[in-house]
C-alpha cells in the first residue's frame, strides 16, 4: 500500500510538504516551551493515504528532544 501510494508525484510532494513544515515547526514549538503538537492526517477512507503519511512521518522526523506517537484512529472503521 505504501509503495502505491507514494508513486503518486501528488503524494510525493504533499509528503515533502508536510515533512518540511513539522521540522521546521518542532523546533519553534520547543523553544516557546510548548510540550505538545497534535497533528490530524485524514484521508477518505483513513487506510491508505493517511496511514501511510503518518507512519512515514514517524520514521522520518528524526529529533532528541521529542516523542512521536502515532494513532491510527480510524483504521478500523467499517
Amino acid at each position: 500500500v505504501r509503495d502505491f501510494v507514494m508513486e503518486s508525484p501528488d503524494a510525493k510532494g504533499l509528503f515533502e510538504h508536510i515533512k518540511n513544515y513539522l521540522e521546521f515547526s518542532i523546533p519553534l514549538y520547543l523553544l516557546e516551551g510548548k510540550s505538545q503538537l497534535i497533528v490530524g492526517i485524514g484521508c477518505t477512507g483513513g487506510k491508505h493515504r493517511s496511514v501511510t503519511f503518518a507512519n512515514l512521518l514517524k520514521e522520518t522526523i528524526k529529533h532528541d528532544d521529542i516523542n512521536l506517537f502515532v494513532d491510527h484512529r480510524d483504521i478500523k472503521k467499517k
